[in-house]
């Protein structure tokens, strides 16, 4: 029984790791087309949720997916609706990881890799002024989960950006007393 386990358990992420490349190619081909990468993140973000929390895991560790997915997202003039499903995929990630017992040393390397490959998180700006409430939320949420560790990155770029303070502010407006955080979180 628990060789059977197992054996269901690699099958799964082999059959993740062939969908994963498809979708990892798809993204980096799509360009400047937000139509194509929001057809391609919504399919991440599907993939995401049917996966184990190990498989996650192995993503991040392998930094098979946090890199492609956002420098794509750098590549796009507007992302009003790409970014709200990988805004979801990231925080399904992140949460994922904690699940796994993470080191910190890997959510760290989650926080490091997404800063690192979004501009020095200036398209982290992208993923907070989506147009959908609850991938703002989403946005909103990993935010505060990369800032403890990449503060200093993303105060110098994003927090001294006035559009970003302003999408901040928005997002906090429009949330009024919804138990937004919680649902993000």
């Amino acid at each position: 029984e628990n060789f059977e386990k197992e054996l269901d358990g690699a099958i799964q992420q082999l059959d993740a790791g062939v969908d994963l490349d498809d979708l990892l190619e798809e993204i980096g081909g799509a360009g400047g087309d937000e139509a194509a990468l929001l057809a391609a993140y919504q399919r991440l973000e599907a993939l995401a949720r049917v996966q184990s929390p190990a498989v996650l895991h192995g993503w991040v560790v392998d930094g098979k997916v946090v890199p492609p997915v956002c420098s794509a997202l750098c590549k796009v003039e507007s992302a009003r609706q790409a970014a709200g499903p990988l805004a979801r995929t990231l925080n399904i990630i992140y949460q994922n990881i904690v699940a796994t017992d993470a080191t910190p040393e890997e959510l760290s390397a989650f926080s490091e890799q997404l800063v690192r490959h979004t501009e020095n998180g200036k398209a982290m700006l992208k993923i907070l002024q989506v147009e959908d409430a609850d991938a703002q939320t989403h946005g909103l949420a990993l935010l505060s989960r990369v800032y403890p560790t990449t503060s200093a990155l993303l105060g110098r770029h994003l927090l001294s950006d006035p559009a970003s303070i302003a999408a901040l502010m928005q997002i906090l407006q429009s949330a009024g007393s919804l138990p937004w955080a919680d649902e993000a979180a």
